[in-house]
């Protein structure tokens, strides 16, 4: 619930948001040590509560941005998953048994906007839509140019709600070349004309309805 959430938002960056929790649960304690007299003392359970807060509640919000990422691009099937990267910290304990993803990097063969240049696997040049989430930063969103057979790149970022150049025509290292030259997104791009060509119609499109185009071109252009 959303309440829930903030709440576990205040606790994970301020230690006084587990206070009303240890007020709460010395008092029922105190009640039980008062009827059950061989019951521990308050204070163990109140200890025992703050020991997990310290190594559960920092980490929320690491793990919180990794599930609303995956909820976000899960039905984006038009975005491939070109690279992520698990992110934790030493004074987050819990992050070093179960570590989260911090970094992610979306990658779709097809231009905002539904444009004209069509993807062609091992193509001279191709454009795609880029898309970097980091924890605790920013989005990056781009518009890269490749020029696969000089092994060039451009870069376009949006800047007053137009995409003007940021890096232009510069020489691809080795990660560019993999992402925008040698990796497949043929599938995304079937993926993306046939829920284009689905919703094109549609005067006010809902999240419902984006869902359920997803789900059936990405089974038709699968099976």
């Amino acid at each position: 619930m959303h309440w829930i959430d903030l709440y576990m938002n205040f606790t994970a960056g301020s230690i006084y948001g587990v206070l009303p929790v240890l007020i709460i649960s010395y008092l029922i304690f105190y009640i039980l040590k008062k009827i059950f007299r061989i019951f521990p003392e308050p204070f163990i359970f109140v200890g025992l509560i703050f020991f997990v807060y310290i190594f559960t509640a920092p980490s929320y919000p690491r793990y919180k941005f990794e599930k609303n990422i995956i909820a976000k691009f899960n039905h984006q099937s038009e975005f491939k998953l070109v690279n992520d990267a698990k992110w934790g910290a030493f004074i987050e304990p819990l992050t070093l048994i179960k570590t989260p993803r911090g970094f992610f990097h979306f990658v779709s063969p097809a231009t905002p906007g539904g444009g004209n240049s069509r993807y062609i696997k091992n193509g001279k040049a191709n454009s795609f839509y880029s898309e970097i989430y980091r924890y605790e930063e920013a989005p990056i969103t781009e518009i890269v140019d490749a020029d696969c057979a000089d092994k060039m790149i451009t870069y376009s970022e949006p800047v007053d709600g137009v995409f003007r150049y940021k890096v232009f025509n510069q020489k691809m290292n080795d990660n560019e070349e993999k992402i925008y030259c040698a990796t497949d997104f043929t599938l995304q791009m079937q993926i993306f004309y046939c829920k284009s060509r689905m919703l094109t119609n549609v005067k006010k499109v809902s999240l419902e309805e984006v869902i359920e185009a997803d789900k059936k071109c990405s089974s038709k252009v699968i099976n």
